[in-house]
């Protein structure tokens, strides 16, 4: 749990591929059991992450980021309702607007996450209305 916040500030990084195997650990990390998940998002992860998402210097850091997103995303308990409504309108977008394949299966993999539960977690994806059609 010690390394999670200097991986945190590296998410912030000058250097795309420091900000890019940053990403890659904290994913790692988040993706053994939902414990870490959440201590990776209360250390600050999930703002930074979208940042990365939002305006990737590379094809590789949107991989990386989206990857680890889908990650945050994923575990029983369900990650928290007020994070999967943040992280949802981003996905949407990556949805529609990306067109590399792995990003893709990612994102895809990220709305699954979210939508795995009862009626309000479905609703957070159907409230992003543009998206259940190319869905």
């Amino acid at each position: 749990s010690g390394a999670v916040p200097p991986l945190v500030k590296l998410l912030s990084s000058s250097s795309a591929d420091v900000r890019e195997q940053a990403a890659w650990c904290l994913g790692n990390i988040a993706g053994d059991c939902p414990d870490l998940r959440d201590l990776v998002l209360d250390n600050g992860a999930l703002d930074p992450i979208l940042q990365n998402v939002q305006a990737p210097a590379t094809i590789s850091l949107l991989r990386n980021t989206v990857w680890s997103l889908s990650n945050l995303c994923r575990g029983k308990p369900a990650v928290r309702t007020e994070v999967a409504t943040k992280v949802t309108p981003l996905l949407a977008q990556v949805l529609m607007q990306c067109k590399d394949e792995d990003t893709l299966i990612d994102t895809c993999w990220a709305l699954s996450y979210i939508t795995d539960g009862d009626n309000e977690r479905i609703d957070i994806l159907v409230q992003q209305k543009q998206v259940v059609p190319v869905l």
